[in-house]
């Protein structure tokens, strides 16, 4: 509170300069008004966190936290305004990479599966054609000794009626 006195001197300063007072207050004004106008980048005070980050504090984490929110949410980002919008979009995709999946797997299976057909036909084949070579040249063997065979007792027998005769 201003003492007495003190209220009596600003009342007999105006009263006693009230031209001067009246100038002051005007060239104060004047000046103001040229700085605000004269001066182009004037500080921004609309956010008043700017320049200034408290670390270590609850108000810091939660600083923190409020930016990487912010980051993160969004159209298709990790966390989304309407989650359940996209869900359907995003079944979508994994069903469609599913039967894509899927669908290889069961091609690959068909073409290993073809593969094996045709290799065990061509093993059955040549192993035929190898038995039966290895069957008919037993048999030709078998059948020559066979004819050697009866050969030598026809012989041996006619030899033996010669002699007997």
């Amino acid at each position: 509170m201003l003492s007495p006195a003190a209220g009596q001197s600003y009342a007999q300063l105006i009263a006693d300069w009230p031209v001067v007072v009246l100038g002051v207050c005007t060239v104060l004004i004047v000046v103001c008004a040229l700085v605000g106008v004269l001066v182009p980048d004037l500080p921004d005070f609309s956010d008043p966190l700017l320049g200034f980050e408290p670390r270590g504090t609850a108000i810091g984490q939660r600083l923190v936290t409020w930016n990487n929110m912010v980051k993160n949410t969004g159209y298709r980002a990790t966390l989304a305004n309407y989650p359940f919008k996209y869900a359907d979009e995003q079944a979508k995709r994994y069903a469609s990479s599913l039967v894509d999946e899927q669908a290889q797997r069961y091609a690959s299976s068909l073409v290993d599966e073809q593969a094996k057909r045709y290799a065990s036909s061509l093993v059955d084949e040549q192993a035929q054609r190898y038995a039966s070579s290895l069957v008919d040249e037993q048999a030709q063997r078998y059948a020559s000794s066979l004819v050697d065979e009866q050969a030598q007792r026809y012989a041996s027998s006619l030899v033996a009626t010669t002699k007997s005769d």
